[in-house]
């Protein structure tokens, strides 16, 4: 059956078989041509006059083939999808960076996330670039786990962790916290060596642990070391805010100061000077390059406040 519509715009050829039975129907409207889904129903596929190709697939399905492009309503599935310039999923683009093998993530002005290998060189990248804030890990449930390997800065102290404002909260180690300087607003108390290649300071609370080390100096408002030996020892000098005490001894190249006193089951021992601002205890001896010095008062023998049960000796 060859017939025209109701309307001067359009047209069709309608196939069927016997018994009127449904063929095709292939049909012209305006600036478009193509096929039905049924006689004189919707499209199936349309080609408009040099333009856009478009197929329905299903109910939901739909393909166009538009001029340097195509478009899909719901997907497009194949073995591989290649794109010269970029792939864009909403208001996102994604593209290569370069002849680098990174994927270039989009954002809405100039910054972008490249994220991959580069020429296999050994490293797997995740750069930012012009994103003024940095970056931002956050989970709503879990933890983030690192596996194998080592964290550490790029470039030999390069990176801080942690700075005013964005603190971590705890640190959990099991072995050995090695820095140049350690400052703590708080205390901090160790299961293993609490040890520095300079300064340990805290403006309070507690320095705790087996051994404290420090070869410059160890300033706190309690230092407190419980392993046996030399378990509180520096390079350099003691000072606290509050009390020195050692489980065994106190032990300093340089000076040994305490605000309030100094304790130690043996001995205590400093190349200059010890000084403490109410008494000093031994369970052996106290032995000082300089001067004893007790709530103010220089003194090498002083019954009150410094008190020995072996002896007491001042070069």
């Amino acid at each position: 059956t060859i017939r025209n519509s109701v309307k001067t715009n359009a047209g069709g050829l309608v196939l069927q078989g016997s018994a009127n039975a449904h063929g095709m129907q292939l049909y012209w409207s305006g600036g478009a041509y193509g096929f039905l889904d049924g006689a004189w129903a919707g499209w199936d596929i349309r080609k408009a006059v040099n333009g856009n190709l478009e197929a329905w697939v299903g109910n939901a399905g739909f393909i166009c083939a538009c001029e340097g492009s195509v478009a899909a309503h719901c997907c497009v599935v194949a073995p591989i999808l290649c794109a010269t310039s970029y792939a864009k999923i909403g208001a996102t683009c994604v593209c290569t960076h370069g002849g680098t093998g990174r994927l270039k993530l989009h954002g809405s002005g100039d910054n972008y996330l490249l994220v991959g290998p580069h020429n296999d060189n050994g490293w797997a990248y995740i750069e930012s670039t012009n994103n003024a804030n940095g970056f931002y890990f956050g989970t709503n449930q879990g933890n983030f786990l690192f596996d194998d390997g080592f964290l550490g800065s790029y470039n030999d102290g390069e990176v801080d962790v942690g700075f005013g404002g964005n603190r971590f909260r705890c640190g959990s180690f099991t072995q050995n916290v090695s820095a140049d300087n350690i400052l703590l607003a708080g205390g901090v108390t160790s299961g293993s060596t609490i040890g520095t290649t300079g300064n340990i300071c805290t403006s309070g609370g507690i320095i705790c642990g087996p051994t404290v080390c420090g070869v410059s100096w160890v300033c706190g408002g309690c230092v407190c070391a419980t392993q046996g030996g030399w378990s509180l020892r520096t390079g350099g000098c003691i000072y606290a805010a509050g009390c020195v005490r050692g489980e065994v001894s106190v032990c300093s190249n340089g000076f040994l100061h305490a605000g309030t006193y100094v304790s130690a089951a043996t001995y205590m021992q400093a190349s200059s000077y010890v000084q403490a601002s109410s008494h000093m205890c031994a369970g052996s001896y106290i032995c000082a390059g300089g001067n004893l010095t007790v709530n103010g008062t220089t003194a090498l023998n002083n019954t009150v406040n410094i008190s020995g049960t072996t002896n007491m000796n001042g070069s």
